[in-house]
């Protein structure tokens, strides 16, 4: 039989629970069974179906003989689509000769192969290909891979522009993947990226391909195959499967199967890639009132921290482990938790709020824990506590830091067992909820001053978040403060204000020592205060003591200091605000404004600063 090359297309059919019917040909823009280019096409396989088949440079248009007059249903290259009760897969690479059945083609005589390109096919149809879920679905798609081509490890390389993410392996260890890949000859990952090539590398081939490409194989590994997932002539990812001797495991059948999922590979990462694409565009909408408020977020911003935030949110989300969110006093630390409860496995859960610093102690306990009727005084009925209320949610207990001593036991003694006892009550009740807790405090210094107790501080800290101050996020106080002006009109129902420009100037001057929560309270009770229908620089009442950079200033009104005088207010006022920053830590102050530790001694002493 006449052997195809890799310019004619191959359609692939299958039933609705993935069985693969026929594979067919496609030559001349027609199916190689009959008919010419834009005919009625019969499969013999199928019975009595008859499709429309119309080939374009990007795929087909695909119709039943009864629909021919509808609306055609488009076959982009790679994708899977559904029509009656069949799927249908058109791949680029032809695997079969003129006119033979899958079942008794002699490159697919392999049950593995065909079990193989099944799978993967019903994998990429029940898959959704979204950036949030990109690495597990491309981990399913590696596990599916190596087991069913008999091969004994691989892992998975997205290639994007920022350069190569080593993301998914199997059948080793995440530091055996990472020496393997950093090991992995530059000549074979070029081939690759370059020539879209198939790389084999038997054991006697080693040493033609590259003098060091023995360090390349681990654990008995002899055979390596590396196969690029591309679409439009983009590599997109490349996945390396580790075989015992590419001579014997990696078959003629098998290798062509691992092609076909090479195409269904790159093009499913091509779509993640297009949808955060879509995504990022959605995040940088500039409305109106130049605020940046994508639909899918809780707060507001395009700073470069925010998105740092963001980037370690999307990471620790869909991960079971309890988080503690740290940073100054209105930063945002509630707004974070539910971020973290919205993209996790528990986001159909409740989110159960508390604030131990609201409450007293003996309130506390009664909040968390729950009581029995007549435990004590006031106890008029049973009550169901917090941590039951957030079974199968997230438990927030904001500025835990302020948590009782002897609650903190209680507490340790319910993140160990599972369970929880109401006051009053003997019987343990188990509970299941993930633990997101936060504190403007310092627990490190707490633990070692006795006030917090150690093991505890390491049971709800399996995971550190830090959200930052306003003043280290410059660009997004303009931002805010448009979010909470309008906010503020809308929910009073009264005439929009604008900021004057000498406004906005002198919110992005403000230091913000209570960060959003100010800036929130500021806006509000300068919307109304402004006369008129925009809101002035004198409306905002700001301090000028707390001004980081005040620009032009009015001198007509003002006793002049002297040079010498104004150069050290100004100098005693920055070095102060770079020790507050930095914690007052001398030496990454030092550090941080370019000079030695001796110099900032000797400026501290020479201008009185005690930091």
């Amino acid at each position: 039989m006449e052997e195809l090359s890799a310019k004619h297309p191959t359609l692939f059919v299958f039933d609705q629970i993935g069985e693969l019917l026929c594979s067919h040909v496609v030559v001349n823009k027609t199916f190689s069974l009959s008919g010419a280019f834009g005919s009625d096409v019969t499969i013999a396989e199928l019975g009595t179906q008859v499709l429309y088949l119309r080939m374009s440079e990007h795929g087909a248009s695909v119709l039943s003989a009864e629909a021919k007059q509808g609306k055609p249903v488009s076959l982009e290259f790679g994708v899977p689509k559904t029509i009656g009760d069949l799927s249908y897969l058109l791949l680029r690479t032809p695997a079969l000769s003129i006119g033979a059945k899958v079942r008794q083609s002699a490159q697919f005589s392999s049950m593995v192969s065909e079990s193989l390109l099944q799978k993967v096919v019903r994998w990429a149809c029940t898959s959704t290909p979204t950036p949030q879920i990109l690495r597990n679905e491309l981990k399913t798609f590696l596990n599916l891979v190596i087991k069913e081509s008999g091969a004994i490890n691989g892992f998975i390389v997205l290639c994007g522009e920022q350069g190569f993410d080593l993301i998914s392996s199997y059948g080793m260890t995440a530091k055996e993947s990472q020496q393997l890949w950093e090991k992995m000859p530059a000549t074979i990952v070029s081939e690759l990226l370059r020539d879209k090539a198939r790389i084999l590398l038997p054991d006697d081939l080693r040493k033609k391909v590259s003098a060091d490409t023995t360090t390349v194989f681990v654990k008995g590994i002899k055979s390596v195959a590396g196969f690029p997932a591309l679409t439009e002539d983009r590599v997109y990812a490349i996945f390396y499967v580790g075989f015992e001797n590419i001579l014997t495991g990696l078959t003629a059948e098998i290798q062509h199967a691992l092609e076909h999922c090479a195409d269904v590979l790159g093009n499913f990462v091509q779509k993640a890639a297009l949808r955060e694409q879509l995504e990022t565009l959605k995040v940088l909408d500039v409305r109106r009132d130049n605020n940046y408020l994508p639909a899918n977020r809780l707060m507001a911003g395009r700073s470069s921290k925010l998105s740092e935030t963001y980037k370690y949110i999307a990471r620790l989300s869909p991960v079971d482990i309890p988080v503690l969110i740290t940073g100054e006093t209105g930063t945002g630390k509630e707004l974070v938790a539910q971020e973290l409860h919205r993209g996790g496995s528990r986001s159909s859960g409740p989110f159960i709020v508390i604030n131990a610093a609201a409450l007293p102690e003996n309130l506390i306990e009664s909040e968390l824990f729950g009581h029995k009727k007549g435990s004590f005084t006031g106890a008029f009925a049973d009550k169901t506590g917090l941590i039951e209320r957030s079974e199968n949610g997230t438990l927030f207990i904001d500025e835990i830091g302020e948590l009782p001593f002897t609650l903190q036991a209680k507490m340790l003694r319910v993140l160990q067992e599972r369970s929880v006892t109401r006051i009053g009550e003997s019987l343990q009740r188990p509970v299941n909820f993930r633990l997101i807790t936060a504190t403007h405090r310092n627990l490190d210094e707490m633990v070692a001053h006795g006030t917090f107790r150690e093991d505890l501080y390491y049971r709800i800290a399996g995971a550190n978040l830090k959200t930052w101050p306003l003043r280290e996020r410059a660009e997004d106080v303009t931002i805010l403060a448009n979010f909470f002006r309008k906010q503020f009109f809308d929910q009073n129902a009264i005439p929009p204000k604008e900021f004057s420009s000498d406004a906005q100037v002198a919110l992005e001057s403000y230091s913000w020592p209570g960060n959003i929560r100010e800036l929130q309270n500021i806006v509000s009770r300068a919307c109304i205060m402004a006369e008129g229908l925009v809101v002035k620089r004198e409306d905002l009442a700001l301090d000028p003591k707390l001004m980081t950079n005040s620009g032009s200033c009015d001198l007509s009104q003002q006793k002049l200091d002297s040079l010498e005088a104004a150069k050290d207010d100004w100098m005693k006022k920055y070095i102060t605000d770079a020790l507050r920053i930095h914690g007052g830590k001398r030496s990454e102050t030092a550090k941080a404004l370019g000079i030695g530790e001796r110099t900032l001694f000797r400026y501290l002493d020479q201008l009185h600063i005690n930091d």
